[in-house]
């Protein structure tokens, strides 16, 4: 299957043992298991940064770039997914060693408990 993918932004390596990545203009995640299938989860809003949350789900940003807001979400390794919101242009993520999820921003660090 080839994926709808235009404008992959971020990859990495699950726990699931399988690749993720986000596509900035497709508002979606995708993940690609070793033997190459594609499945694309939709986002619902445009991600970039992509990280493996302590919790075993995916934590992503994006959304409003430029603007004085934000999304994050995350999605299991099944694909159920949830969204929030930010006060603030967020342009990266990590999971800590604390057990949490940082977001930084423009002019703010955020730390989310899963």
């Amino acid at each position: 299957m080839i994926p709808t993918m235009d404008a992959p932004y971020d990859i990495i390596s699950g726990p699931d043992g399988n690749i993720w990545y986000s596509d900035v203009s497709q508002t979606s995640l995708g993940r690609i298991t070793p033997s190459g299938m594609i499945t694309e989860i939709q986002a619902g809003m445009d991600t970039t940064a992509i990280a493996v949350g302590p919790d075993g789900n995916f934590w992503y940003i994006g959304g409003s770039y430029g603007t004085d807001t934000s999304n994050f979400g995350k999605v299991t390794p099944g694909g159920v997914r949830t969204t929030y919101t930010l006060p603030f242009d967020a342009v990266a993520l990590a999971a800590g060693p604390d057990g949490n999820i940082w977001i930084s921003g423009t002019d703010a660090i955020v730390m989310v408990v899963p």
